[in-house]
């Protein structure tokens, strides 16, 4: 997961993104994701990792689903929280369909670019918040 999160969103062709604002100030955006398993081993239950319930702690916390079934579908609550699908579906590999960089954009405070009913919003058609699957970043999200 983490280097599918650094693939996403590392970098704008190999260089750091890049940011110009309003007033000529020039900023390089640099992503350095950790993925790691809670206390170096992964917790059958999530209820026991004390720091999750903990409202003014600041990481991340992510259960992983072993099947469809146990997640079916990913998604981040509460800005720093959520349960995130273990598997690819349709009969694809996690490498081909990982949850993983599209969830991270939640985990940044960007919304989904896209309704169930109606698919991809208009202007966000191959983006990563509203393609999950296919969709790239596109530095310019970043400054919502």
């Amino acid at each position: 997961m983490q280097n599918d999160i650094m693939k996403a969103w590392g970098s704008d062709n190999g260089k750091p993104w890049s940011y110009t604002d309003g007033a000529g100030n020039a900023y390089n955006v640099k992503f350095d994701v950790s993925v790691s398993l809670y206390d170096g081993k992964a917790q059958s239950d999530p209820f026991i990792i004390p720091e999750s319930w903990d409202p003014t702690n600041r990481d991340n916390f992510i259960e992983v689903g072993a099947s469809l079934k146990e997640v079916g579908r990913s998604f981040v609550q509460g800005g720093d929280e959520g349960e995130w699908r273990g598997t690819g579906r349709n009969g694809m590999s996690l490498s081909q369909d990982n949850p993983a960089p599209h969830e991270f954009g939640h985990l940044m405070g960007l919304g989904d670019r896209y309704t169930d009913s109606k698919g991809v919003n208009p202007g966000w058609k191959g983006n990563i918040m509203g393609e999950s699957g296919t969709g790239k970043v596109e530095k310019e999200i970043l400054m919502e």
